[in-house]
């Protein structure tokens, strides 16, 4: 067994022996207070800010993604592009023509993405592990911190607390050898509740694939991945003013590295294990709400290629904590916080583990200017004792009647170098500036038929500049790559949202559409890499076209999604060509006393589309999923 797999089993043995000692503990009732149910989560000023576009999933909307990442479900549902090397493989993230790095990551108050890399790989996170997702599109560094450029992923995690006991499993199985196990246990009462969550998977992902019209469909070669996880949380309340939450999330992934479309061979393989515990707090202090959140984050990667010999292990272990006041002054609501990292990493390309300690002081406030809904926010921020140039954002919020409403806002960002761009050796800069430049964005949502308020739309501009952005390139005299504030990026675009659905007797009618328009351009020429001023930013698709028609009759669904992504360029100048894809689930959906469950069956790339999202990657054809899932559960 390897070393990460017995990180992972011994954390589960351990996890499911808390589960046994804390019900002890914490299951004493008490009858003097009417106690609510419990809900942690982000404070509702930085999780429903004025000004900003969002779109939130929860309930139903995520439990059809179970089995799925949270990549997989932003690249069918978003106008978030998602650069993904396949099934299994690393995904990463470009919202409103950002790089990868320019997406925070939030989980339940505390940003998660690796210090080293700058950014976090979304096959990693199951939906299954995840109660509500929201994609915040735009600049959000003032209230979510460094890298908070073109887009903020928060996930939430929660449990009701009232008196009762569940238990659902789930099972998928797929093309390609996809298997998917899932359990999801709940126990609560009025003052304790517990939830572990579970799933393997793994697919031997072994699709055919097509290199040119004249030649023989081919088979990809050592692809096969392996992922395990276990989120365990325990909710609790004192009294009926103090809550906390602990959540424990432990996973490990093995997934081997296949040969690309001029590769003949490849028996590269990676493995990646993390171990995730956050200690949450919400109470109230007098007319002060108080929220506190602590963290422990610590995670590994090994990659090894055979065949030229390569072994490289890095690691990081970060230690952080938040505490936030919010508290009603008047007709103002302001919420102040104090933010603090301290990030230590190992890796074979730094010549001595560095440490970086961070803290940031936040501060926002929400008011009215006659029907005009404000909010001020503003950050500062140190790193390791050196001063951060402070930023600032605004954005104001206006409701006409019932048919539609005015949100605009403004904001300064900015993103930290990262410790690989700092400390790697060779061609690390420990002289790098932070990226930074303002965004702006403005959009209009109509209700036009005041007796359908069911039916949206939605449009929008957004715009950015991005100065002393960060390119590793070869330097005058140097034969090695190395980190440079080379770039200035301008981006902006349009977005525009149709949503409605309508009821026809038993028959339910959805529909929600989009439409991403993003140009997104170096304004400098760089001559190594080659970039030309003016040329659009690689993998950027300029359009892209998203949407879903939906059915429900009695107890039956099924959808139809679609996603049109035009060409792009790539980091070798050629140019990926567009592609259309098309997905088919339905699923059937019954319940009795004490049980209930549903049959699933999906089929992706419906049409058997070959395309590629990254050169030289192939993506599979037409495939097959189906699952059925069971829940026991006990009100009482």
């Amino acid at each position: 067994m390897s070393s990460g797999s017995q990180i992972f089993y011994k954390g589960a043995i351990l996890a499911l022996l808390f589960s046994g000692i804390f019900p002890q503990i914490f299951s004493q009732e008490d009858s003097l207070f009417h106690l609510e149910p419990v809900s942690i989560e982000a404070s509702a000023l930085r999780q429903q800010e004025v000004g900003c576009f969002a779109k939130d999933w929860r309930g139903e909307a995520l439990k059809q993604y179970s089995h799925a990442s949270v990549g997989d479900l932003l690249s069918t549902e978003s106008g978030a592009f998602i650069k993904t090397y396949g099934g299994g493989s690393l995904a990463t993230s470009s919202i409103r023509g950002a790089g990868a790095g320019h997406t925070n990551v939030i989980w339940n108050g505390l940003p998660i993405a690796s210090p080293m890399l700058g950014q976090l790989d979304f096959s990693l996170l199951p939906v299954g592990f995840v109660d509500e997702l929201q994609l915040q599109y735009g600049g959000n560094t003032a209230l979510w911190g460094s890298g908070a450029i073109g887009g903020t992923i928060i996930m939430n995690n929660h449990l009701e607390l009232k008196p009762s006991i569940s238990l659902e499993a789930q099972l998928i199985r797929g093309s390609f050898g996809q298997k998917d196990y899932q359990t999801d246990l709940q126990y609560a009462n009025k003052n304790f509740g517990l939830r572990i969550r579970s799933f393997q998977q793994e697919s031997r992902n072994d699709f055919f694939y097509e290199l040119t019209d004249n030649l023989p469909l081919r088979q990809q070669t050592n692809a096969y991945y392996r992922r395990e996880g276990i989120l365990q949380e325990f909710f609790w309340k004192t009294n009926s003013h103090h809550r906390f939450s602990l959540h424990t999330w432990l996973q490990n992934t093995y997934r081997e590295i296949p040969p690309t479309m001029v590769q003949n061979r490849n028996e590269a393989f990676q493995e990646d294990q993390f171990l995730r515990l956050s200690l949450n707090y919400r109470g109230l202090l007098g007319k002060n709400l108080l929220r506190g959140k602590v963290g422990y984050f610590h995670e590994k990667l090994d990659y090894q290629d055979p065949l030229i010999l390569l072994s490289s292990q890095s690691q990081f272990q970060t230690i952080l904590g938040e505490v936030e006041v919010e508290r009603e002054v008047s007709k103002h609501k302001i919420v102040g916080g104090l933010y603090l990292n301290h990030t230590k990493a190992i890796s074979d390309g730094y010549q001595e583990p560095p440490v970086q300690n961070n803290i940031a002081l936040f501060i926002t406030d929400r008011f009215d200017i006659k029907s005009w809904n404000q909010q001020i926010s503003f950050r500062q921020e140190w790193v390791d004792g050196n001063w951060v140039l402070p930023v600032i954002s605004w954005g104001t919020r206006k409701a006409f009647g019932n048919w539609g409403e005015l949100n605009a806002k403004i904001s300064r960002n900015y993103r930290l170098p990262t410790l690989n761009d700092r400390f790697w050796a060779p061609g690390g800069n420990p002289d790098l500036k932070p990226e930074s430049g303002w965004s702006e964005e403005i959009n209009l949502k109509l209700s036009p038929f005041e007796s359908r308020k069911n039916i949206h739309y939605t449009i929008g501009l957004f715009n950015r500049n991005i100065h002393n952005w960060i390119l590793w390139s070869i330097r005058d005299g140097e034969n090695f790559w190395s980190a440079n504030n080379l770039a200035k990026v301008w981006s902006r675009g349009i977005e525009q949202r149709l949503k409605g659905e309508t009821d026809l007797q038993d028959l339910k009618i959805s529909l929600e559409a989009g439409y991403h328009y993003t140009l997104s351009t170096n304004q400098e020429t760089i001559r190594n890499p080659k970039i030309e001023a003016g040329s659009q930013l690689v993998y950027v698709p300029k359009h892209q076209v998203f949407g879903q028609i939906g059915l429900q009759w009695k107890d039956f669904q099924a959808s139809y999604q679609y996603r049109y992504t035009s060409a792009v360029n790539t980091v070798n100048l050629d140019i990926l060509p567009h592609y259309h894809l098309a997905h088919l689930r339905m699923n059937y959906q019954w319940e009795s006393s004490f049980i209930s469950g549903d049959v699933s069956f999906q089929i992706d790339n419906l049409w058997d589309v070959p395309y590629q999202v990254v050169e030289r990657r192939p993506m599979p054809g037409r495939s097959f999923l189906a699952g059925v899932s069971f829940r026991f559960e006990n009100p009482s």
